[in-house]
């Protein structure tokens, strides 16, 4: 569609992401209408509801596509309910933005894809790296060759909700698990940066009493044959670390989250939250930088939908880290290195 007009939208899944950032980004927007809300608790369901003034909530999501008139949904919540809320949409005709970690299983994403395809509608998975300043810049350096060619890439994350405070996400078949959960992130970033697809993946999991998931991990991919790069990520005390590291014949990159700060809302709402440092081939730094525009997984998806924007979230980028997660988990089960297509 060419003319912008208002979109209606509905969040399927409403959790602490939604609430942080999908919902008041929404009623920021002057291209959208919030319309209606799904969450299986029905106190938590109604108190979102108050809090940001949506006339429609609804504890059983079909109810919610099948009693209001939509032009597009966000899912979000347990990414092991992820594909039953997308393909339930997607049958309607409407557009979808869904979070990461998108699905457990690359055959879910592939299902949806072609769905999408067959509707003519946008789907989006929502990684915010695409349209953060710092990690656009990035890419923008490598792919147009201003690192030389790369020789290497790595990235880590560390810290996961605790066990208590978000029970699901230890789940197996709700939850992917902390390597999933915070490692699509990077399964996803690196592939993404450097415009090389995984062949290879090796991976081992780290385990702790009490949880029936992994404690997260380590992967190591070959890119393209070609490069090595590798990823951590843990369930750890700090929560600051969230890094990636870039280096190229000519020069390196360091894309880095900077420490949160702890009077941050809630509902705080920022563009450009990464930071990047650039050093050329002697190892002087590269400044200043000139970065470019940034924008929210919401304000482009809408963009996209209105026909303003091509996709910068899409399926074919989406599926990427879980090809690579899906390989991950097959290295760590089996005790080798796992080839993808």
């Amino acid at each position: 569609m060419s003319n912008t007009r208002v979109l209606r939208l509905g969040v399927i899944g409403v959790g602490r992401y939604a609430l942080a950032y999908h919902m008041p980004l929404i009623k920021m927007s002057s291209e959208a209408e919030l319309v209606a809300i799904h969450r299986r608790s029905a106190d938590a369901l109604a108190q979102a509801a108050a809090e940001f003034d949506v006339p429609h909530a609804f504890t059983d999501y079909l109810a919610l596509l099948d009693g209001v008139d939509l032009d597009a949904v966000i899912v979000s919540g347990p990414e092991g309910l992820h594909h039953e809320y997308c393909m339930s949409a997607l049958e309607r005709g409407l557009h979808v933005l869904v979070d990461k970690p998108w699905v457990l299983r690359s055959a879910d994403a592939e299902e949806q894809m072609a769905l999408a395809r067959d509707k003519g509608v946008v789907l989006a998975v929502a990684y915010n790296r695409h349209l953060d300043s710092a990690n656009m810049y990035a890419q923008e350096v490598i792919q147009s060759g201003r690192l030389g060619q790369v020789i290497h890439a790595s990235a880590l994350q560390l810290g996961f909700p605790a066990p208590e405070a978000s029970p699901w996400q230890y789940t197996p078949g709700l939850g992917g698990g902390p390597l999933y959960g915070r490692g699509a992130h990077m399964a996803d970033l690196l592939p993404w940066t450097t415009g090389l697809r995984p062949t290879e993946v090796s991976a081992t999991l780290v385990h702790q009493p009490g949880l029936a998931t992994d404690a997260g991990g380590s992967i190591t991919m070959r890119l393209s044959d070609a490069v090595t790069a590798h990823m951590d990520c843990f369930v750890a005390q700090d929560h600051n670390r969230d890094e990636a590291r870039y280096y190229g014949t000519e020069g390196s990159l360091f894309v880095y989250r900077p420490a949160r700060r702890p009077d941050r809302p809630r509902n705080a709402i920022g563009i450009g939250v990464w930071a990047v440092k650039h050093w050329d081939q002697a190892g002087e730094p590269i400044e200043p930088l000139t970065l470019p525009e940034g924008s929210t997984t919401v304000d482009h998806f809408l963009a996209v939908v209105q026909g303003r924007e091509e996709s910068r979230c899409s399926g074919e980028e989406g599926i990427v880290a879980v090809r690579v997660l899906e390989a991950a988990y097959a290295s760590a089960r089996l005790g080798q290195k796992v080839r993808l297509d």
